[in-house]
């Protein structure tokens, strides 16, 4: 669950595990904002092929700082789950950093 995250997408929301209303990470820096644009039903690529519906999914590259007994997280990935839209946590690989490249989102 992400709460009190800003609307210019920088530090200093926080984010809290969905079973667990009271300990929470403070977003201390965030690295890149990717946005995966929604795909709507009927969308076909460039070799005719459906490609599967999904809304519109946001991811963020960011630290994380524990608080109230919460480890500390160094680069990971709070990023929207198809179809759900539901965030997860995941740590940050330089795979996982070119397979979602094209979605960056530049100022």
């Amino acid at each position: 669950m992400l709460q009190n995250w800003p609307y210019d997408k920088g530090a200093g929301g926080w984010v809290g595990p969905h079973d667990d209303p009271i300990r929470y990470w403070v977003v201390a820096t965030v690295h890149a904002y990717y946005e995966a644009p929604r795909v709507p039903f009927g969308t076909v690529d460039d070799h005719g092929r459906p490609i599967k519906p999904r809304p519109e999914l946001h991811a963020y590259h960011v630290d994380l700082i524990g608080d109230l007994g919460m480890p500390d997280h160094k680069s990971v990935l709070l990023h929207q789950v198809a179809p759900s839209q539901n965030w997860m946590i995941k740590p940050v690989t330089d795979e996982i950093l070119a397979k979602i490249a094209m979605y960056r989102v530049t100022d």
